[in-house]
């Protein structure tokens, strides 16, 4: 898993940094009554951030409106609230099982430790309103995803107004030249096409779409300005039948 993280970082180029940090904890309710009475009596501290069933169970998950900086000051706020419960809303947190701090953690790429350590006050807490803690980490893989995402746009938003000039080639690169001045180099091998043609056909290029397209006639291949900004994978030739 370590090296899995690792490869992950080296393929985001260092460009964005994810630390480990405490995102927030969620009160896991689930039971065979009505959950209604305890959601209503917190409403205006809570936010109810899933409202069902799992099974023939009740189930609630809350979030205080105003989220500690870390686990125990949410953990200990929410066990104030369930102290003062009277009346039905009493009833439901009694007949809630389990109940579940859910203390969610986001992991990071960085090469120290991130730790948080719950307080002997913290732990009695737990232990008074019979609940029990659960830990979730999340990966940072799916923030590496979305952060890809977020850049890509942005560069489609600036390819807007962007042309090809013209473009130039050796034996590994393709080197586009944009009408700003900006150039950007395309190994050959990125397109299986391009990498199996001659060196004269891959001469044989023409600017479509007022350059915003380069078309290879001889050999079939087409990149366009959004997909040379954006970085182009790697494709592998089909394999032959």
């Amino acid at each position: 898993m370590a090296d899995c993280h690792a490869v992950a970082a080296q393929s985001a180029g260092a460009v964005t940094k994810i630390t480990a940090h405490f995102i927030n904890v969620d009160l896991d309710l689930k039971s065979t009554s009505d959950l209604s009475p305890l959601r209503e009596a917190w409403s205006r501290q809570t936010i109810a951030i899933h409202v069902g069933k799992d099974g023939r169970r009740h189930w609630l998950r809350l979030m205080l409106l105003k989220q500690g900086r870390d686990p125990s000051e949410a953990i200990l706020e929410f066990c104030r609230l369930a102290g003062q419960l009277r009346g039905a809303a009493r009833v439901a947190w009694q007949n809630a099982v389990p109940r579940e701090f859910d203390i969610g953690i986001q992991a990071g790429f960085e090469r120290g430790a991130a730790e948080w350590v719950l307080p002997p006050q913290v732990i009695d807490a737990v232990r008074n309103t019979r609940a029990r803690i659960r830990m979730t980490v999340y990966s940072p893989l799916p923030l590496l995803v979305e952060r890809k995402r977020q850049r890509q746009k942005a560069r489609r938003r600036t390819a807007t107004g962007r042309r090809i000039a013209r473009v130039s080639l050796n034996r590994t690169d393709i080197t586009v030249h944009l009408a700003d001045g900006l150039s950007v180099f395309i190994p050959i091998r990125s397109s299986w096409r391009l990498a199996n043609a001659t060196r004269t056909k891959l001469a044989s290029w023409q600017l479509l779409d007022k350059g915003r397209r380069i078309y290879w006639p001889d050999i079939g291949e087409e990149l366009t300005i959004d997909e040379i900004l954006d970085g182009i994978p790697v494709e592998r030739q089909p394999a032959q039948r």
